[in-house]
């Protein structure tokens, strides 16, 4: 069975390029510590570690425009005017009333490839912890983007993960063959898109027309293996309406992995698989998701710390997503105890590199068009494939990664290969 969530909340999306993370990490922190919870024995060391660490940049950044934002930074985390940063905990936040605060405090995402860092959290938070230091970097002219849209998180939970990582294909399907902006995020626990929030209501009716019925009971729509009688309606120069047909479904696939990869080509760079790489997604178990997102602070206060591909997401209150180093040795450095963590040590997975930082910064449809050239190579492949075939996603900015279990190494590399000649 499938079931699709939609969530209300606008989200942001921020890109920072890795090496200027620095900025960023006492905001960051401030968020996963407030987020962590009561369970927390004291703030103290972290106001410790954050002026270590901005003690320790100074050496390499000798610019005076970057020595006044440095000083304007530091000043921030104490200042109470309206022009900067003051932290706030979730007991201050306004708008209580609203049936989405639960839902906005609760979702945040936070990940890093070699080439950036992304956060993405709902529009409040993102104002309330990024925004001013966001403004400086841009009146500084540094390499820090905000994407100039809202996107509401539809979220899929399926009986099998192969289901997962293909449906939430088709689904966006349409939105992806008519150029729409869209990030996939794997967790542990489902799959996610972030989609146009101005596109809710078109997103509903695709999936009244994929066979999805709005279930009052769970808030959700569930999927009816029962085809459903959907009156067809037309929405401007965005057509939702797909032909079900297999015959239209592999032309669209196909045209969109055409398109990526001639994308990729236009400036000269292809997916690779980075072997060297060994992955875990896992989860925090119950009980301990307080910990992990502590871990996670600690973490990010040594930037040279952060592995080369890590993420964290929360998608609820007790329920919190980790992307981390297979080696249990570098997890137990980190912070990371194996009791906090649940899921096999034996769920190896490998990320798929792509890097868009050559592109625009709203370039869509590369990580479905890669998506779906290794799906169809995989089902044309006289090569052994490990069933059920999985596939995750990590959507960024200017770089993604697309993961695959160790076992399939061999046949993604050489449909890779060939697809891009």
């Amino acid at each position: 069975m499938s079931e699709v969530s939609i969530s209300k909340t606008k989200l942001r999306v921020l890109s920072v390029p890795r090496q200027s993370f620095w900025l960023f990490l006492s905001a960051v922190t401030e968020l996963l510590y407030n987020e962590a919870g009561p369970q927390l024995d004291s703030c103290s060391d972290l106001e410790d570690e954050k002026k270590s660490t901005l003690s320790d940049t100074d050496s390499s950044w000798a610019s005076v425009e970057v020595s006044k934002l440095k000083s304007w930074y530091a000043g921030s985390i104490a200042s109470d005017n309206d022009n900067h940063y003051s932290p706030t905990t979730k007991d201050d936040t306004t708008n209580n009333n609203d049936d989405n605060d639960n839902e906005e405090s609760d979702f945040f995402h936070i990940a890093f490839t070699p080439l950036e860092c992304t956060i993405i959290c709902s529009e409040t938070i993102m104002n309330q912890y990024f925004k001013p230091i966001l403004n400086v970097c841009l009146q500084l002219s540094l390499p820090v983007e905000l994407v100039d849209t809202s996107f509401l998180r539809l979220q899929l939970d399926s009986e099998g993960a192969y289901d997962n990582c293909t449906k939430i294909l088709e689904l966006t399907e349409p939105l992806s063959n008519n150029g729409i902006l869209l990030y996939f995020l794997s967790t542990h626990f489902s799959n996610i898109v972030l989609i146009p929030y101005d596109l809710r209501k078109k997103v509903i009716t695709t999936l009244l027309l994929k066979n999805f019925e709005f279930s009052g009971s769970s808030n959700s729509y569930i999927f009816n293996q029962s085809p459903v009688n959907t009156p067809v309606k037309e929405f401007g120069e965005l057509d939702l309406i797909v032909n079900d047909t297999d015959e239209n479904d592999e032309s669209d696939s196909n045209d969109l992995s055409v398109k990526a990869f001639n994308t990729f080509k236009n400036v000269g760079t292809k997916p690779w698989v980075d072997r060297s790489t060994l992955l875990l997604l896992t989860g925090a178990r119950t009980g301990y998701v307080g910990e992990v997102i502590e871990m996670t602070a600690k973490m990010t206060l040594r930037p040279s710390c952060i592995p080369k591909y890590f993420a964290i997401t929360r998608t609820a209150s007790e329920e919190v997503s980790l992307l981390l180093p297979k080696s249990s040795r570098i997890r137990a450095n980190l912070g990371f105890k194996s009791k906090t963590l649940m899921g096999s040590a034996q769920d190896v997975i490998v990320p798929i590199a792509l890097d868009f930082h050559l592109l625009p910064l709203k370039t869509s449809g590369i990580v479905a068009g890669v998506a779906q050239s290794i799906l169809h190579g995989v089902k044309t492949s006289d090569i052994a494939v490990s069933f059920p075939f999985e596939m995750y996603y990590l959507s960024m900015a200017k770089s993604a990664i697309i993961m695959i279990p160790e076992d399939n190494i061999t046949i993604v590399e050489e449909i890779l290969n060939q697809v891009a000649l």
